[in-house]
């Protein structure tokens, strides 16, 4: 088995929140571009490639996100395996890139939710598909790349090793935890045996997926199309997809319809969360909900922050449970949606993440209910 490898680092970014080149930051005695060269070299890498218009290789297409830099990085590879990092990773370890490339020999692989880092078997396809997506303004996003090539997602739980760092505030607690993880750990704790997780398997769930919209039909419905696209990559099934308009009483008339059928597990409703007077998507759907998941809005707040700032706080996202029913409303862009499938939604739909998901609280689930968990 050919176990070579490159590595492509993406540093080309603006880092305009950052306020300065984030390949430069220092990370103890070095910097985080140095770092993460370092980083490739202890996985036993000897073909590392920069995407940097000063430390690197300046990207031919510039300012159009990650894929400018496989654009224009991926030709240059001496190997077909490509494990591809961000730079604003720098609690990355080895251990588990090591994980990550002992299941890239066959397929390419990425850790669910985060795209990146993610590892790519290279071919001349790949390298079109990347080309018309930038040339022909389609969604120019990694996720959209790993889901054309069928990439598998590796399920993870929470790991500190794959937070972004994109503000200055962000980077600070990224040093500070970095410093922590330098200094002796004390003994782990140790769960009681009624706490033991044994392993669980996938279990596709039933999905309807709700737009609305007075503007959009079913055949440009972008956002529906896109959540379609992410659940049915993990596995899932889209049983029905609905474009409804900024009525309450026909919103909370099919969704009631939804969660009273036999098969549909999830419904995710898109579009009408935000603050204007037109907007009605909550309204409709909360007085519904048997249980509300009050971690959902605020979790999904706290992520809109850290892009969007302020402006978060008028996003009424929610979610919560009926009749065995999980309901999500997010906003209806294309980027909330992806943010919230892969932040919180899949997630809590795939019943192999633990300590706690949702897939017990379906109807027609197999998973058990979670005991003594800590959530």
């Amino acid at each position: 088995m050919n176990t070579a490898f490159s590595t492509l680092i993406l540093a080309a970014g603006r880092s305009s929140r950052m306020g300065q080149d984030k390949a430069q930051l220092r990370l103890g005695e070095h910097t985080l571009l140095e770092h993460t060269q370092q980083l490739a070299e202890a996985l036993g890498c000897d073909d590392i490639h920069i995407s940097h218009p000063h430390w690197g290789v300046a990207d031919t297409l510039p300012d159009l996100g990650p894929l400018s830099g496989l654009h224009t990085l991926l030709p240059r590879c001496r190997h077909p395996r490509v494990l591809v990092l961000p730079i604003d990773m720098p609690l990355m370890t080895r251990e588990l890139l090591d994980t990550l490339l002992e299941h890239s020999h066959t397929e390419s692989v990425y850790f669910s939710p985060s795209a990146l880092p993610c590892v790519l078997h290279n071919s001349s396809a790949i390298q079109t598909y990347i080309e018309q997506q930038l040339m022909q303004q389609g969604r120019r996003s990694v996720n959209a790349l790993l889901a054309w090539v069928q990439a598998r997602a590796i399920p993870i739980s929470a790991q500190p090793a794959l937070t972004n760092t994109n503000t200055p505030t962000e980077w600070q607690q990224a040093l500070s935890d970095w410093e922590k993880s330098l200094r002796p750990s004390t003994p782990p704790f140790r769960r009681r045996d009624t706490m033991s997780r044994q392993p669980r398997s996938f279990q596709p769930l039933n999905l309807a997926i709700v737009t609305v919209s007075d503007k959009c039909t079913r055949h440009t419905d972008s956002s529906g199309d896109l959540l379609a696209g992410l659940a049915q990559h993990e596995g899932h099934a889209v049983s029905e997809r609905l474009v409804l308009p900024h009525n309450r009483y026909q919103l909370r008339a099919d969704i009631s319809r939804l969660i009273a059928s036999d098969d549909i597990q999830v419904v995710i409703v898109n579009g009408g969360t935000g603050f204007a007077d037109h907007n009605v998507t909550i309204d409709a759907i909360k007085p519904l909900l048997d249980k509300e998941m009050l971690g959902f809005g605020e979790q999904f707040r706290h992520l809109s922050f850290l892009d969007i700032g302020s402006s978060s706080l008028q996003s009424q996202a929610c979610a919560g449970l009926a009749n065995g029913t999980l309901i999500c409303a997010i906003p209806g862009s294309e980027g909330a949606c992806e943010l919230a499938w892969q932040a919180l939604i899949a997630p809590q739909i795939d019943a192999r993440i633990g300590p706690c998901n949702s897939v017990a609280h379906l109807k027609n689930s197999q998973q058990a209910p979670c005991s003594g968990e800590r959530a």
